[in-house]
């Protein structure tokens, strides 16, 4: 039964270094805010759906203090947007005024903190063909997708729900267009003249999930709130503007979850593990170096950029995560490649019956470099904890809750490198009497250099992917 568990645990582990999992769908990684505003009529009514996206980093103050009220949320920020849009038909301007608005946290689909859509109008009608003049100047310090259409179902990233078909980040701030309404009736001229102009009021937007926000003509694009029992429960201790001691321990062990989970998911650092096992003959304690220097240095990243973050934001790149990304990546690939190097030679030298390779111990510079290279991108999720309870007035639970997620993200690497040993021990042991058995042990430093290789070049494609 123990060796089941080890053979299930070990297809596991491997099963993570092997599976991608997707990117996020902006381009954009930290600090920035889209909004895209599609302009349309209904009859003789004017009607803008204005959507809005924050990163997380941006996301995580403004929901703490909304203490879970996103029909509050929502409204503010509409209003507050609605205030900096300039709508005008020749000198006159149309004055708006918000009829509905819809805030939801944590879409899979956007990569984004919250997401909210308003929903605006005006009280004017219009007749026959109108040319508008429109302006935004919503969130113009911050950078992002600024994106305008008129018409339903044009817009490229689908309503901010994905930017999968977006070449390049827009920065449509103004625009004239031209709207046909329905022709003026002579009968309703007296009507019109004595009485003041027809209120509309689209119907206000609830919150549902899912929601539908946009239509092509071939089906429906639907985004839906996906956060989890963990996500809710854990975003609760994390946003706490008072943390109690309780608050504290709980958020803790949340992190350190987290942590655990970020590591069991695919990347490349339990790939560098496998290297050290196997191509390296990595034995225990160096096994627990390379696992303490890969956890270390990734708190101490996003400690040093969230510091730099809380500084001033605009000292750091908004893309500095997949700019960590492709030169991590690229380091992994030459280190994959360098192991694969060293085997073929050593494989080429031991047919030729040049001398045998004996394990030696793995210098402690060289477990370092794997260690930084593996550790060097910082998790989003951790940067924005480390940002986010600062801004709250609590920089300190931030840090100790940073630390409390590289302690998780330690021990799972830990884990699946001795998981890793283990068998491979086990399979040495096996193969002076087992030929297949034989074989594998002989692969197996081939096969994890294989995989180091493809995990980096993953890591490369997929951030340099972000930073175009």
């Amino acid at each position: 039964m123990k060796s089941l568990k080890r053979s299930v645990a070990l297809v596991i582990t491997l099963l993570s270094i092997f599976v991608n999992s997707p990117a996020q769908a902006h381009p954009e990684l930290v600090f920035y805010i889209d909004t895209s505003a599609t302009v349309h009529n209904e009859k003789n009514a004017l009607l803008i759906d204005y959507y809005i996206a924050k990163s997380d980093q941006i996301a995580f103050e403004e929901l703490a203090l909304a203490q879970g009220d996103l029909e509050q949320y929502a409204r503010a920020e509409c209003e507050q947007s609605k205030s900096k849009v300039i709508l005008n038909v020749g000198t006159f301007p149309i004055e708006l005024k918000v009829t509905g608005a819809t805030a939801i946290e944590r879409l899979e689909s956007t990569g984004a903190g919250v997401w909210i859509h308003c929903t605006i109008g005006s009280d004017v009608e219009f007749y026959d063909e109108v040319e508008f003049e429109w302006q935004d100047l919503n969130f113009s310090a911050i950078s992002g997708h600024r994106e305008f259409n008129v018409g339903l179902g044009n817009s490229p990233s689908f309503n901010l729900a994905d930017f999968s078909s977006v070449p390049a980040l827009l920065n449509q701030v103004q625009s004239t267009f031209t709207l046909t309404f329905p022709a003026f009736e002579a009968e309703k001229v007296e009507k019109i003249a004595s009485k003041k102009p027809t209120r509309v009021d689209p119907t206000p937007i609830s919150e549902p999930t899912p929601i539908a926000v946009a239509e092509s003509k071939d089906d429906e694009i639907r985004v839906e709130s996906s956060q989890s029992w963990l996500t809710r429960t854990s975003d609760r201790y994390f946003r706490a503007i008072e943390p109690t001691p309780l608050i504290v321990f709980i958020g803790v062990l949340f992190s350190i979850l987290l942590g655990a989970l970020h590591s069991i998911a695919p990347g490349h650092g339990k790939s560098l593990m496998a290297v050290l096992t196997l191509a390296e003959n990595g034995k225990r304690r160096e096994i627990y170096k390379l696992g303490f220097t890969m956890g270390l240095t990734h708190t101490l990243g996003v400690l040093i950029l969230g510091l730099i973050f809380i500084v001033s934001s605009n000292l750091v790149p908004t893309s500095i995560i997949p700019l960590l990304g492709v030169i991590s990546g690229s380091l992994v690939v030459l280190i994959g490649a360098f192991y694969l190097i060293r085997h073929v030679r050593h494989a080429s030298q031991h047919q030729h019956g040049i001398g045998h390779h004996h394990h030696e111990a793995v210098g402690t510079q060289r477990i370092v470099v794997l260690g930084i290279v593996g550790g060097m991108v910082p998790t989003p999720t951790a940067l924005t904890v480390m940002v986010g309870t600062a801004a709250l007035g609590s920089a300190w639970y931030g840090v100790l809750l940073v630390t409390s997620y590289g302690v998780g993200m330690t021990l799972v690497l830990i884990f699946a490198g001795r998981l890793i040993e283990a068998m491979y021990r086990k399979l040495e042991l096996l193969s002076s009497e087992n030929s297949r058995a034989n074989k594998i042990v002989e692969s197996a430093p081939l096969v994890a250099a294989l995989v180091q290789v493809m995990a980096g070049l993953f890591l490369v494609v997929i951030s340099y992917g972000a930073l175009i």
